[in-house]
């Protein structure tokens, strides 16, 4: 080989990112289906994560986005957008951001007015792992399970033995 040519994709020239408190679970799933909707064509990432890994990380120093007010959701999510006009993608995240909350799915919601902001809502997420271990040991499984059964009591035996609950009784 003598030559090689490359086309890769730009980078994108407006990232913009929510972290928003959900009630239940039900209001994660819903959230997720009207952003897959809604923000398809800039949507770059959904991340979940539950109340109790929230409160373990904001224990260890990570500034809470939504203030004092913040706090007492049972689930959290961040929505990020990535895209070419920044006026454009920040009205939609916006717009989103309003229909979502109208909905009932989302019960507060901030977005990120700068690179600092955006990087302490990562750090959020990011920090889940080293959280969890200054609590103990860690241990991870990757599994897949269907969104709608992702925080729905484990009743397999490996996922009940994950979970600390007592094996089910098999006959």
């Amino acid at each position: 080989m003598t030559a090689c040519a490359l086309a890769l994709p730009r980078a994108p020239a407006s990232t913009q990112l929510a972290f928003l408190a959900c009630d239940s679970f039900d209001g994660v799933l819903d959230t997720f289906a009207a952003a897959s909707r809604d923000l398809a064509e800039v949507l770059s990432a959904v991340e979940f994560l539950d109340a109790e890994s929230f409160g373990l990380v904001t224990a260890h120093g990570a500034v809470d986005p939504l203030g004092a007010e913040g706090g007492g959701a049972a689930h959290y999510m961040l929505v990020e957008l990535s895209g070419s006009n920044a006026e454009h993608d920040a009205a939609k995240l916006e717009t989103f951001l309003g229909h979502v909350m109208e909905s009932g799915s989302v019960s507060n919601g901030a977005i990120a007015q700068d690179g600092a902001q955006m990087a302490a809502m990562w750090r959020i997420r990011e920090g889940i792992t080293e959280a969890l271990s200054r609590t103990g040991a860690v241990y991870k499984y990757d599994v897949s399970v269907r969104p709608a059964e992702l925080c729905a009591p484990p009743t397999s035996p490996p996922l009940r033995a994950c979970a600390g609950l007592p094996p089910p009784f098999l006959p």
